[in-house]
């Protein structure tokens, strides 16, 4: 089926004829409402299109479709993330963005209390989080393929060496204990 728009007499806006009524794009502008009459018809397809629109125009609708899986205290880190992704990157279209530009921002991520760059363990929560976003942008038929597939997460050590104690350090442990087990 074959979708049109339509100009009302006494109104600006332009339409679209939805299940036998008249729905307003918002938009005099015609450019702009075929746009959105394209995305739409292509949405209804399932058929992948990206929008001339840039990052930060995803982010809200992304953040409030994670407020229905995720705590308050996560959506806030999403949001951290992904608005230092858009400053960083200037807010690129979305056909701009690539995995150079997703790699160039996770490398040169500086750590706000130590002003060092971040822990491979925050590079990879970072990681993730523009992963779910690339994610859901293509899951929404607005992006076709996700940057951060081939970039690899960082190894994170957790087993460190163990640290033993001297032989004074140990007597003196021992002797300390032994006072404070006397009283008890």
């Amino acid at each position: 089926m074959s979708m049109k728009l339509y100009k009302r007499k006494d109104r600006k806006n332009l339409y679209i004829r939805h299940k036998g009524k008249l729905v307003s794009l918002g938009t005099p502008k015609k450019g702009w409402a075929d746009q959105l009459l394209e995305e739409s018809q292509a949405k209804q397809l399932g058929v992948y299109r990206v929008p001339r629109k840039r990052v930060d125009a995803f982010i809200e609708p992304y953040l409030t479709h994670c407020k229905k899986f995720n705590k308050a205290t996560t959506i806030d880190d999403k949001e951290r993330t992904l608005n230092a992704f858009k400053q960083q990157a200037g807010n690129p279209w979305l056909r701009q963005v690539n995995k150079k530009i997703v790699e160039s921002f996770l490398d040169s991520r500086i750590s706000a209390r130590s002003k060092q760059q971040i822990s491979p363990d925050r590079y990879n929560s970072e990681r993730q989080i523009l992963n779910n976003f690339f994610t859901y942008l293509i899951g929404e038929h607005v992006f076709k393929e996700n940057p951060c597939r081939g970039i690899e997460k960082k190894k994170i050590v957790k087993n460190k060496a163990k640290i033993s104690l001297s032989y004074t350090q140990e007597a003196q442990l021992d002797k300390w204990l032994r006072v404070r087990m006397k009283y008890h």
